[in-house]
Formats: structure tokens, sequence, C-alpha cells
């Protein structure tokens, strides 16, 4: 899978956070999953405070779909967020497309770069 994120750090709150991303993911019309951000292999990784995959297809009669991982980390005096927009390229979709494969996380959807890139600026756009 490719990934191209964006990471800054911001003086906004946890909460002013979280009401910007759910503002932003009900205006452009994102379904959103929680992301369990535990250290599954015990390295010192800290668990974010906001873990989300959100993703959707644009409103085309032919929807492209895109999807953003989001993390957000209390650090205290700043938070670190990060913005990962995802691409999981053009052969696992038609493999999928081409065995009876749906849309979703779960059943493999390919989303492609360049919408997810869009809806992730979008996304920053709105934390600024």
């Amino acid at each position: 899978m490719k990934t191209e994120p964006i990471k800054f750090t911001t003086k906004k709150t946890v909460k002013e956070i979280s009401n910007a991303l759910r503002n932003i993911c009900s205006e452009i019309k994102a379904t959103t999953e929680r992301i369990e951000s535990a250290d599954v292999f015990g390295v010192n990784e800290q668990k974010s405070d906001i873990g989300v995959l959100a993703h959707g297809k644009t409103a085309f009669p032919m929807g492209v779909p895109w999807g953003v991982q989001i993390y957000v980390y209390d650090k205290g005096i700043e938070r670190k967020v990060e913005l990962i927009a995802l691409d999981n390229g053009f052969t696992s979709s038609f493999v999928k497309a081409s065995f009876g494969g749906g849309y979703g996380i779960k059943d493999g959807i390919a989303y492609k770069m360049s919408t997810s890139k869009i809806m992730r600026d979008k996304m920053y756009e709105a934390l600024q």
C-alpha cells in the first residue's frame, strides 16, 4: 500500500481537533471507522488519542474511492497530527473486482491516491 502523510503539531485541544474532524468528515460524506493503535509488538509506541480511518467515494456517477488514516497524539502542550492519504493500487482493485470483491476496507477496496490526497488536504485545512 502506498501512503502520503502530512504530519504537523497544533496547540488545539484533542476535543477541538475531534470536533473539526467530525465536521469535515460530515461535509465530505466520509464513513469513519476507529483504528486500534495499541502497540502489538511491545515497542515504545504511544497509543493515539484519536485513530480513525475516514473513507468514501467521490460524487461522480462512477465514484472514485478514497481513504485517509487520521492519528492524533496528545503531547501535553501540543498535539501531533498525522493525516495519511492511502492508495491500494490498481492491481488489488482489479483482482477484487474480478472475484466479486465489494467496497470497504475490510473488502479490499483500492483507494486512489490523487483523490485520497484531495480529501486529506481538506482535512488539513479544516484543522488550521
